[in-house]
């Protein structure tokens, strides 16, 4: 039933974040920059693999407000 609700959540999830905040590429598809820093805005925070490898995965829109991201949409909107 997990996969079921994070299935569900990313679907739900995944045009927010996509609608905004990236930056369009060369390619018209929009690249999001990893975060520098946990504080950073604009960004993704790919949580398993930055900091200190533990905490929660996230968005930065351009205004600071943060979405939850569940870690493999995280980690698949830096390596597309």
């Amino acid at each position: 039933m997990k996969s079921v609700r994070t299935i569900a959540a990313t679907a739900l999830l995944l045009p927010v974040v996509v609608g905004i905040g990236g930056v369009a590429g060369a390619s018209g598809r929009t690249e999001y920059m990893p975060c520098g820093y946990e504080d950073s805005v604009n960004c993704v925070w790919d949580a398993k693999h930055m900091g200190n490898g533990t905490g929660m995965s996230y968005f930065a829109g351009k205004d600071g407000k943060v979405y939850r991201l569940p870690h493999h949409i995280a980690h698949a909107l830096l390596n597309r």
